[in-house]
């Protein structure tokens, strides 16, 4: 027999980081799912007689997971960048823009069937956004990728039950983007915008929550948001504009059939600009960028889903 071929992932925002909730909710199209934990210990060689004695001592567990999914709204950013406002009653459009606290997720892989009682369950909970990445490629799908820091895991047994995905939702790809800087539209191959949070696992002398040897606070540091921009023409104008050392706004709008997103990067500086010339093949030219928020209301990126409706009804 094959055991593991079925197999999903449902997670659930928690009420409360770290209090572990029933995984529910699904993402209508994840690409890709990992994982699991590290159990830290301590070795030291110990005067013993022999040269192959240590002493072993367990520390602190550290908790992760990867999602990677082809987003269909601008939900997931919300747990990327931390503040969300709506329009009145929860209604779009919607606002997401980097924020304190971090909302968090309880998540669960499942799996059918599994050899004999073994458990077909792994749930990990507390789980923040470290980093994310949103990438836009000529010839390829939208994907955006999510690194986590979480507080526990534990393996369990459930009743199978996988999530009902809509296909009617169309998942996004490079053609349905555009980008404009400083409101003049480019021609991109790539573009790549990546958040990171910063997060760093706190843990407690005598701590409280859960099992004393998972980390007690994740805390959240400066959010940083960088990125790529890939082009193959107008190369003079954007050279002229990492050497004028001045900033700028980009604005990605994403449109499909049931969704328009528009992302913009505010108060942009280009760091770089090389040429690389290899025969006569196309010049490629990538131009890594960074954002800032410079006053209360310009923050370094703001996602806004447009459209009507409400918030909640959106898929991940």
């Amino acid at each position: 027999m094959s055991f593991y071929t079925d197999r999903y992932v449902k997670w659930s925002k928690e009420t409360t980081w770290a209090t572990a909730v029933t995984p529910s909710t699904f993402s209508n199209y994840l690409l890709h799912f990992e994982g699991g934990w590290t159990d830290n210990r301590v070795e030291e060689p110990v005067i013993a007689g022999e040269r192959d004695a240590k002493s072993r001592t367990y520390v602190h567990r550290e908790v992760a997971a990867v999602m990677r999914v082809q987003p269909v709204s601008a939900k997931w950013f919300e747990f990327c960048l931390g503040s969300l406002s709506t329009a009145a009653g929860g209604s779009l459009p919607a606002t997401i823009t980097p924020g304190s606290p971090l909302p968090s997720i309880t998540a669960e892989r499942v799996y059918r069937p599994v050899p004999g009682s073994e458990s077909n369950a792994l749930k990990l909970w507390g789980l923040k956004v470290d980093t994310w990445e949103l990438t836009i490629e000529q010839q390829e799908d939208i994907v955006l990728e999510m690194n986590f820091a979480g507080h526990d895991a534990t393996l369990e047994t459930v009743s199978y039950s996988p999530p009902e995905i809509d296909y009617t939702v169309p998942a996004a790809a490079f053609h349905n983007a555009t980008l404009k800087y400083n409101g003049d539209k480019i021609r991109f191959r790539r573009l790549v915008i990546s958040g990171d949070n910063n997060l760093e696992a706190r843990f407690e002398s005598g701590g409280t929550i859960g099992n004393t040897f998972c980390c007690q606070e994740i805390r959240e540091g400066g959010c940083d948001i960088t990125g790529r921009l890939q082009l193959d023409t107008s190369l003079s104008t954007y050279a002229a504009h990492v050497l004028s050392r001045s900033e700028g706004t980009l604005e990605c709008s994403i449109r499909t059939s049931a969704a328009t997103i528009v992302i913009t990067l505010n108060n942009v500086a280009f760091g770089e600009y090389r040429e690389p010339i290899t025969g006569l093949d196309v010049i490629e030219v990538e131009i890594p960028f960074s954002c800032r928020r410079v006053d209360e209301d310009t923050p370094a990126i703001e996602i806004v889903q447009k459209g009507s409706g409400s918030w909640a009804s959106l898929k991940y």
